[in-house]
């Protein structure tokens, strides 16, 4: 159930390559959170900017009830946000919209992110790594700094398979290159994927071709963030009649309902 909540910031901080990682105690919110949700955030206590933000929930800590969301300052309200301060309260709604399934993974689970993308995935990893299975990020950037983020998950012991566009970590070139080497076989039985709509469906494809089980968490402007308003409305695949709130029925949407990989198919 979403709730409104002033949540208490203990630390925003830049990572490097425009990321930022903001922790805030959020205990009622927190304890309802699960891997994939989002938060719509209030960048001011102003009425400009009107709308709230989305952000995927990084991580959230049940006993400690702290929140972590990782953003990337690009736009007016995610830069009002790097000027948050410890002591500071942000008003937070959430959590929202469907997140992962657990059980489409039981021994290997393979993470693919795009810079940001990454975001939802922390969260997931750690929940996967309860359950017993072995996880592994395959995270993709332009650069070294992109991946700024990446300790957060090797601590959590999730192995990290890092790729970025000019060579300064990792693989020189695309993450699908690696993911596609390192993922070759039924032998990883579940995929979850959130990043740039070209990676995400050049993952669903060698899924499909794999027989792998997938879910991937789709990336669309919102602005109610509960379906209301039908700002994120779009077709999941190019013959569906009828429009998937991504907010509301995702942002996570298995394989079988995305057009992506199939033979002239579309998202």
């Amino acid at each position: 159930m979403p709730v409104q909540t002033m949540a208490s910031i203990i630390e925003n901080k830049a990572l490097g390559g425009g990321l930022w990682l903001l922790e805030a105690v959020a205990p009622g919110l927190v304890a309802e959170a699960t891997p994939g949700q989002f938060v719509q955030v209030r960048v001011s206590p102003q009425a400009d900017p009107l709308l709230r933000r989305p952000i995927s929930i990084f991580d959230a800590d049940k006993d400690t009830g702290v929140l972590r969301l990782l953003y990337r300052a690009v736009g007016r309200g995610t830069l009002m946000m790097t000027a948050l301060r410890p002591g500071e309260t942000l008003d937070v709604m959430g959590p929202l919209g469907r997140g992962f399934a657990l059980d489409i993974a039981a021994g290997h689970a393979a993470l693919v992110g795009g810079g940001v993308g990454c975001a939802p995935l922390l969260y997931l990893g750690k929940a996967l790594l309860a359950r017993g299975c072995r996880v592994s990020l395959y995270g993709g950037a332009a650069t070294a700094a992109g991946l700024s983020f990446a300790e957060h998950f090797t601590a959590a012991g999730i192995t990290l398979h890092p790729a970025t566009d000019d060579g300064t970590l990792g693989h020189h070139g695309l993450i699908t290159d690696l993911f596609f080497a390192g993922v070759n076989s039924a032998a990883t039985e579940g995929v979850y994927c959130c990043g740039p709509a070209p990676m995400m469906a050049a993952v669903a494809a060698h899924c499909r071709r794999l027989g792998l089980r997938a879910q991937f968490s789709l990336e669309q402007h919102m602005a109610c963030g509960v379906g209301a308003c039908l700002g994120c409305a779009c077709k999941l695949k190019s013959e569906d009649e009828g429009y998937a709130k991504i907010c509301k029925d995702g942002p996570v949407f298995d394989l079988e309902q995305l057009g992506w990989g199939r033979e002239g198919g579309n998202a």
